[in-house]
């Protein structure tokens, strides 16, 4: 398979799809083009293990919290397991998944039909946005699987309680925190991440009321995925269909 870009190259990032002859989806792939250079950083306040993304997945320019965070370092939001990305503040309304408008429905729906279906959020409140399948095949913290939307050479990030990040309620306390109210931005260590807003698993709809950050680890017996949530400033379980930023590290 193969497709062309634009000369000269346009920053954004697109879903593009393979269908059979009834025109369904039947894989999907999200094309990433950064506005400019991405680092890896060691950071020990996010991975023990491996460098960490400067930026969120599918952000266009590193956030920072020293100046007003731009609508191009927000980057894309996934629900916990699914391989394909959602607009999240992007500033251009209606916005399109492989040549789509994005749509949400009441959840949930089977892991083959949210592959068949990019552009679908599927919400349900407190619940998984699927019903049919281990979360372990997945999304996974120790290795990468099929599902994982991080680009070759990345991975989901650990859920390592080591790293003051996945560690607990400590952003009022720890002076590796760090957080700018003024313009939207909190960063832990050298890294920065800005307040990207969420997808809500009441309704499917994009909320600024705060941020996921997730983790590859899902909670055993629970509908939940671990991630960083700035409405308690804490590393948590939180309902896999609500919708999340990823910040990747490369492979160990």
């Amino acid at each position: 398979m193969c497709f062309q870009i634009p000369n000269p190259v346009k920053p954004g990032n697109a879903v593009i799809a393979v269908m059979n002859i009834e025109d369904k989806i039947l894989w999907s792939w999200h094309i990433w083009i950064p506005a400019t250079p991405i680092t890896n950083i060691a950071e020990s306040n996010f991975a023990a293990t491996g460098k960490v993304m400067s930026r969120n997945l599918g952000a266009l320019v590193d956030a920072t919290i020293s100046a007003p965070t731009p609508a191009e370092s927000f980057g894309l939001l996934y629900q916990w397991g699914r391989k394909d990305p959602f607009p999240g503040f992007c500033g251009e309304m209606p916005v399109a998944v492989a040549g789509t408008v994005v749509t949400a429905i009441e959840g949930p729906i089977t892991v083959a039909e949210g592959i068949a279906n990019p552009s679908v959020i599927s919400y349900k409140e407190s619940k998984d946005w699927q019903n049919d399948s281990d979360p372990s095949s997945l999304w996974l913290e120790a290795s990468k699987t099929m599902y994982d939307p991080c680009p070759p050479g990345y991975q989901l990030p650990t859920r390592n309680k080591s790293c003051i990040f996945w560690s607990g309620n400590s952003i009022a306390t720890n002076p590796a925190y760090s957080y700018s109210e003024e313009n939207k931005a909190f960063s832990v260590g050298s890294l920065v991440f800005p307040m990207a807003g969420m997808i809500s698993d009441v309704d499917g709809a994009l909320s600024s009321a705060y941020n996921i950050v997730w983790s590859g680890r899902w909670d055993s017996g629970t509908e939940n995925g671990y991630g960083f949530n700035t409405s308690e400033w804490r590393n948590k379980g939180n309902i896999r269909s609500r919708g999340g930023s990823v910040r990747c590290i490369t492979l160990k």
